[in-house]
């Protein structure tokens, strides 16, 4: 059965000097099937889906001070998109408007900070 209530915000990072992981501050919008990239030392998580909604929340991690912020939403909420850097801002292509993955957009966002 396909199912996104068990969607979690947890959120572990990786110490390679310790060899060790260790829970950090949790994902403001749990979520699957989201987008990522890191932009100017921070890590940036966008769009995704969860029970019966898609989602346009961008959120950025801030590994030095272990905390989450929020940006501007996407204007096409969707999910299962790919996110890339190109010169100084995040390109978030295509991805779907509704849950599953039966239909995707040809909806290309350039997202800045």
């Amino acid at each position: 059965m396909d199912t996104f209530d068990f969607n979690t915000g947890m959120h572990v990072g990786y110490d390679p000097k310790a060899d060790r992981r260790e829970e950090r501050a949790p994902m403001p919008t749990p979520r699957s099937g989201h987008g990522g990239a890191v932009w100017r030392d921070k890590f940036f998580c966008m769009g995704g889906e969860g029970t019966r909604r898609v989602f346009g929340q961008t959120e950025a991690y801030d590994p030095r001070s272990d905390a989450w912020e929020a940006y501007a939403t996407m204007l096409t909420p969707r999910h299962g998109m790919g996110a890339a850097m190109i010169a100084d801002s995040i390109h978030v292509a295509r991805g779907g408007p509704m849950n599953g993955g039966a239909f995707q957009s040809s909806v290309h966002e350039v997202l800045v900070a």
